[in-house]
């Protein structure tokens, strides 16, 4: 869980601290991405905004 965020950059600052460097990403199905890192490695990620927080999974390959 994160506090909300303005934009889904700032979100992606959150998940960088917590998984490593952002590559790029990829917009899944409803509020889901899948994130390449620089490192080669693929997350899948879903937010869930609400007013004053976001819940987010993380599924790491």
């Amino acid at each position: 869980m994160m506090k909300s965020h303005e934009s889904i950059k700032d979100d992606f600052t959150v998940i960088e601290n917590l998984v490593g460097k952002i590559d790029s990403y990829e917009i899944g199905e409803e509020n889901k991405y899948r994130v390449i890192l620089k490192n080669n490695q693929e997350v899948d990620i879903k937010f869930n905004n609400y007013n004053q927080f976001t819940l987010f999974s993380l599924d790491v390959d």
